[in-house]
């Protein structure tokens, strides 16, 4: 009977450990670049604050690709907050670069 309780507890618990790991930004089907996701784990893992926004639920508002210090980057203008909360992505390594918050 010990067994099968120990059992019960540890499936619980994987269960628990594998929602947690991957809640704060999940994977979405309308983000084929992935750039909504590396800017959610982005705020996330830096404590940035982006209240009223909820950095896993951003949706992209449009993207331009631009050249800064010859190198193309892609700008990923978001639909919160204030004025728009911005991404600039290297665009051959897909690493971002810098994030910005909206004026209010």
């Amino acid at each position: 009977m010990a067994k099968i309780v120990l059992g019960i507890v540890v499936l619980i618990l994987t269960a628990l450990c594998a929602c947690q790991s991957s809640a704060p930004c999940p994977p979405r089907p309308d983000d084929a670049t992935g750039y909504l996701q590396k800017i959610c784990l982005h705020v996330v893992n830096n404590k940035i604050k982006v209240a009223p926004a909820n950095p896993a639920q951003y949706d992209i508002k449009k993207i331009e690709t631009r050249t800064e210090d010859g190198r193309a980057v892609v700008w990923v203008f978001l639909d919160c907050c204030g004025m728009g909360d911005i991404a600039i992505f290297d665009k051959e390594t897909g690493e971002l670069k810098k994030f910005m918050t909206g004026a209010y």
